[in-house]
């Protein structure tokens, strides 16, 4: 098993995010942001 490298904020606490998890939580807002825009349009009438 590979061992991955991670980085601690201490001011918030945290584990900061691997670049693949970055990635995963990009695309998953990228993917909410067009269902969102769809509904508005169609919410328009457009």
């Amino acid at each position: 098993m590979p061992y991955v490298l991670r980085a601690y904020d201490p001011a918030t606490e945290a584990w900061l995010l691997t670049p693949q998890e970055t990635e995963t939580a990009r695309l998953a807002a990228e993917a909410e942001v067009a269902r969102l825009r769809a509904e508005v349009e169609r919410l328009r009438g457009e």
